[in-house]
Formats: structure tokens, C-alpha cells, sequence
């Protein structure tokens, strides 16, 4: 075939006049392109045609929003990973190198916008290398993997200054549920480099290498101002109890008061005592007839971390406010509803500390996703014991007989224990009690989530176990629910954006 000269720019200016010169089609194309760019319009238009294709080395570098064409199958597994941070943009790349290639299968293949396409290389160890065009900071990198939804790859991820010394900041395997791009965040957001290189030390069928589309992001400067508060437990502490401020309704804020975040919350944040007068209301709040109680609009500081937090809060009646009286800190605290906030930040629990950082952060405990079991997200279902969002199913099984029952059961940061029924599921199970007040009993069950995207459970875990007829938490109808040391010593809980996912310990 004879070489064909063209120039780019005249050939576009036919193909639009012949376009717009066809009835209607003028309105037609507007719309269609009406939030593209005209330099778009015009790379699509050529690109859809092989022989008048971009011929520079890579491809033109796709813009945060682009995503890759894709084949007709294969759905996308649902993402473990955080939102980006605040600034983490799609980095620009110069040059791509790697260890090797399989014939077609080139590097730059892996940034064409085509999971069509790939990068190959055989062997353990087999790497593909990234120069940016500038040195700013890693925050995240997407991978789709050739055969993602077949296999699983092991591979590490490593960035440098000058091409030479890598700092390895990533080592994970892919889900092994999806041909699309997934997302590895970055643990450190304060490290700058140049080059990123990931190496592939085989799959789960054989020892290739095979990359289908690689998106690096990164970000200028790392985030400025209170962006982190970690919570460190003391030795008595079994719970998350940090103070926070109300935005009072004279618009002034209130002096800071200690609350409860719970996950187990079913009704709207505490306006704790100290806030009633305030809010017009005396100690008693809305009075005796809880069917009163009134949900407002409000907005909270919590000490320590920036941002103003708008949620519901409600004016209680006056058995919830001489719960306070007759048990007050540190034995009870008002209640945070946890899920109120999780969309503006992310919380981690271990039986150490609590981390709560702001979305725009990235974090490090969802990096490794080989390791991560995800939960049902946070969200009200059908047939639950309360309105809470916490509530999932799962098998309680008598560690001795292997005897086992399924029901719902509430996943709480407030509470330091784990409460299980007694006549509807300990009696059934035939648990061993030993009697420790008129309500309550010791006794130990094996808790499987059955619910989990992989296997999870606490074997032999201490539960107190509640006459069904006795008052569970601040009311309502028996259930089972809790968390604290036994939970937290096995495993740690991340909360972000309604989603929920283990750490094993």
C-alpha cells in the first residue's frame, strides 16, 4: 500500500464539513459533543480511523475522567479502595520502559485507553517502569490486569527520584474479580519521585506479567492542616470517646463534650444535657412521651481535626436523659451516630487507637487488598432488630457441640462487649452460662460472618449473654450486638463512604 501524506488539521475540517452538511446532523453533533473539547472531537474523529492514528510513541496521555474501551464481558467487582485524595490528579507520563516484552504486547500498550491491549513479559520479577514529566507525589495508581477476572497477580509497587534507587510503597495482589482497573492508594502521602515501577512476581495460572491499562495520580504538595486525629485508648478504655463541639442555635459553638462514636446507633446524634438549655429545653427534654422527641438540623466540630460536620441531632425524652444522671461518665456518654459523617471522613478501630482522617486523606490500612474482608455496607435492611444501619447476618455456633443458629447480629463501636440473646439463641445453642447479675450471663460462642467476602469469624469469643426480658442497651427489642476487645483483638474495622471492611490482626 503506498505511503498516504496527510495533515491532520485539513483532513478534520473535511470530515466536520461533510458532517454538518448532512440534514439534522448539525443539532445531532452539538449535543453529542457538547462537553467536549474541540481538540477532542478532532483526535476521536482521526483516531477512529487506523491509517490517520497518532504516530508519536505513547499515546496521547488520557485525562482523569477518560476510561479505557472496553470488551462486551466481564463485570467490575466492587472496589475496596477509598475515594482519592483532594488534589490527586492523573500524572503525565514521559516514557515507559520495562524488564521485557512479548512480541505486540508493548509497554505503551498499557496506556492506550484499550483493555484490548497489553503489556506482556515472562517470568518472576518481570517489571514495567513509569517516568513522570514531573516529580510530585504518588497518591494512587489503577491497574487492570489481562485475564483480572481469572487470576490473581502478586506484585509490588516502587517509586524514585532518579531511576535508580527504589523505595518499595506497595505490595499486593489484584482481586482477581475484574479485567477493569482497580485502585491501590499510596500509604505515604508525603513521597515524591519521578519514576514508579511495578513488578510482577507471577499469577495464581503461571509466571506472566500482563498489564492491560496502568493510570498513575499524584498530587503537587501533601495535605496541609489537621487532616488526621488518632485517638490513642488508654489502659481502661474500650471504646472511641473523643470530644467534640455543637453548633449551638444562637450560631455560637459549644465548649467541646465527650460523645460515643458508635456504628450502632440508631437514632439521630445526642443533643447530650449539656446542650438542652440551649436548644430551649430543660433537663428533662421533650419530657416524659418519647414519641416527642425531635430531630433538627445540626452541625458539629470534632476537637482535634478541621471541617465542620452538618448531621441530624435529636432532642431526647427524659428516660434517655436520666440514663446520663444515674450512669453518667465514664460509665455512659451521649451517642455520635458513626454513619452520619461517613461520607465527609474515614474512621479505622483497633483495641489501640482510632484514626479519623478527612476524605481528602488517603488511607493506608485499604492498600494491601489481598488482605481486606469486606462487610456489607453500612445501610438500614428489612427485618432487623432496630432502624441502625450495623446489622448483618451471622452463625453463632457452640464451640463444643458445633451446634449453630443464624441470626442478625449488630457490629458496634460503642459497646465494649459482645451481647448475645438468651432464650432465642444461647438456650437454643445450649452455651455453658455462669450468672453474673439477675440479667446477664459469662459465657463463650464462635461467631462466623457469613456475610464476608472471605472467610471471618471469632473463635471462642467471650459473650455475655441477656435474659430476654431485661432491657437491651437503651431499649428496644432483644438483640444481638457489640464489639470492643474480643472483636478488636482479631481484627481491625475500617468505615468509609457506608463502607465497611476487616483488617485481620
Amino acid at each position: 500500500m503506498p505511503t498516504i501524506k496527510h495533515n491532520r488539521l485539513s483532513f478534520a475540517s473535511i470530515v466536520l464539513m461533510l458532517i454538518f452538511a448532512m440534514p439534522g446532523m448539525t443539532d445531532l453533533f452539538t449535543k453529542v459533543y457538547a462537553t467536549s473539547s474541540i481538540s477532542d472531537i478532532l483526535d476521536s474523529l482521526l483516531d477512529a480511523l487506523p491509517f490517520f492514528g497518532d504516530a508519536d510513541p505513547l499515546p496521547n496521555q488520557p485525562s482523569s475522567s477518560s476510561s479505557p474501551s472496553s470488551p462486551p464481558q466481564s463485570p467490575r467487582a466492587p472496589s475496596l479502595t477509598a475515594d482519592s485524595p483532594a488534589g490527586c490528579s492523573q500524572s503525565k507520563i514521559s516514557s515507559i520502559k520495562a524488564s521485557g516484552y512479548d512480541g505486540d504486547n508493548v509497554p505503551k500498550n498499557t496506556v492506550d485507553k484499550n483493555y484490548n491491549t497489553r503489556w506482556a513479559d515472562n517470568g518472576i520479577g518481570s517489571f514495567i517502569q513509569y517516568k513522570l514529566e514531573s516529580s510530585d507525589i504518588i497518591c494512587r495508581i489503577d491497574i487492570a490486569w489481562h485475564k483480572g477476572d481469572v487470576r490473581t497477580s502478586d506484585f509490588t509497587v516502587s517509586v524514585s527520584k532518579d531511576g535508580s534507587k527504589f523505595v518499595k510503597v506497595l505490595s499486593s495482589e489484584s482481586s482477581g474479580e475484574t479485567i477493569y482497573l482497580e485502585r491501590y492508594i499510596i500509604p505515604d502521602s508525603a513521597l515524591a519521585a519521578k519514576y514508579v515501577r511495578i513488578t510482577v512476581n507471577g499469577n495464581t495460572e503461571n509466571d506472566w506479567a500482563s498489564i492491560t491499562e496502568v493510570r498513575i495520580l499524584s498530587q503537587s504538595s501533601p495535605p496541609s492542616g489537621n487532616h488526621t486525629l488518632v485517638y490513642d485508648l488508654t489502659s481502661s478504655e474500650t471504646r472511641t470517646i473523643l470530644p467534640i463541639q455543637m453548633k449551638l442555635p444562637d450560631g455560637t459553638w459549644s465548649q467541646p463534650v465527650k460523645y460515643n462514636f458508635d456504628t450502632g446507633a440508631s437514632l439521630p446524634t445526642d443533643v447530650a444535657p449539656e446542650f438542652l438549655s440551649a436548644f430551649g429545653y430543660g433537663p428533662d427534654g421533650v419530657g416524659s412521651d418519647p414519641s416527642k422527641r425531635i430531630t433538627l438540623p445540626g452541625k458539629i466540630k470534632i476537637v482535634g481535626l478541621d471541617g465542620e460536620f452538618d448531621l441530624p441531632v435529636m432532642v431526647q425524652d427524659k428516660a434517655h436523659y436520666d440514663l446520663f444522671r444515674d450512669q453518667p461518665p465514664p460509665i455512659r456518654y451521649p451517642l455520635l451516630r458513626v454513619a452520619d459523617i461517613l461520607t465527609e471522613v474515614s474512621m479505622v478501630f483497633t483495641n489501640e487507637e482510632t484514626t479519623i482522617r478527612l476524605r481528602d486523606v488517603p488511607i493506608p490500612e485499604l492498600a494491601d487488598i489481598s488482605k481486606l474482608i469486606s462487610l456489607p455496607d453500612l445501610q438500614r435492611r428489612d427485618g432487623t432488630p432496630t432502624s441502625g444501619y450495623q446489622w448483618m447476618r451471622v452463625d453463632f455456633i457452640n464451640p463444643s457441640t458445633g451446634g449453630a443458629i443464624e441470626d442478625w447480629f449488630g457490629l458496634n463501636t460503642g459497646d465494649d462487649k459482645l451481647v448475645l440473646k438468651k432464650q432465642s439463641v444461647a438456650d437454643v445453642l445450649q452455651l455453658p452460662l455462669t450468672r453474673t447479675s439477675s440479667c446477664n450471663y459469662d459465657s463463650e460462642s464462635t461467631i462466623v460472618f457469613k456475610e464476608a467476602s472471605k472467610p471471618a469469624k471469632l473463635d471462642s469469643a467471650p459473650v455475655q449473654v441477656r435474659e430476654e426480658t431485661c432491657q437491651f442497651a437503651r431499649g428496644g427489642e432483644p438483640r444481638n450486638f457489640g464489639g470492643g476487645p474480643a472483636f478488636l483483638s482479631e481484627y481491625t474495622l475500617i468505615l468509609w463512604d457506608m463502607h465497611r471492611a476487616l483488617l485481620p490482626v
